[in-house]
């Protein structure tokens, strides 16, 4: 998917309204899913993270993460969170995020995207190789008090390491043994993938 302009990204049930008699004051009915206020405030949080993050706009999503928050089950600041996002976007400098897919229910959010860019510095040890990439994820948010306060995130990283020579695609084994990958040193030795998408 070619991302369009900042998370155009289709909305559950698009074009609906209220349905079935539903929908009172307070909520919006899209397709068989009723959204309540907390619901659609807190998928509008998600939606500013995307926006703000596709622009860069570090103070921007700082106002929409508490100070510390759960990162795939483990507490960090925004200010650590915000490092990642820099090394990141040095690799990637024009990626762009686009949700496919928001799930809501009360103050959770998740978000199933797509992010395509062009690599265009180093990543895990991987030099710049000017190739568009893309690749999936799914991130999940809770949101208290308008704020980002514990997120879980699955990336396939796999795919993008192999799209930008880091891993060397997997080849089963002779004789027809289990698959193997072989992953590329870094030329900082430290091998690790990183990245905040």
């Amino acid at each position: 998917m070619v991302p369009g302009p900042a998370f155009d990204g289709p909305q559950a049930g698009a074009g609906g309204g209220p349905r079935n008699g539903a929908g009172g004051s307070g909520s919006a009915v899209r397709g068989a899913v009723i959204l309540s206020d907390v619901s659609s405030t807190s998928q509008d949080v998600v939606r500013r993270v995307f926006e703000a993050t596709n622009a860069r706009d570090v103070e921007g999503l700082r106002g929409l993460y508490a100070p510390e928050f759960r990162l795939n089950g483990t507490t960090t600041t925004f200010d650590e969170f915000a490092t990642g996002f820099g090394q990141f976007f040095a690799a990637f400098p024009d990626a762009r995020g686009a949700v496919d897919q928001y799930v809501v229910e009360g103050g959770t959010v998740a978000a199933r995207w797509t992010t395509e860019a062009t690599h265009l510095g180093d990543y895990a040890g991987a030099p710049a190789t000017g190739r568009r990439v893309s690749w999936h994820g799914t991130t999940m948010y809770r949101i208290e008090g308008g704020k980002v306060v514990e997120m879980w995130q699955t990336a396939d990283l796999l795919d993008l390491m192999q799209q930008i020579g880091a891993v060397v695609p997997a080849r089963r084994t002779a004789g027809g043994g289990p698959i193997r990958f072989q992953v590329r040193p870094s030329r900082n030795g430290d091998g690790a993938p990183g990245g905040p998408l």
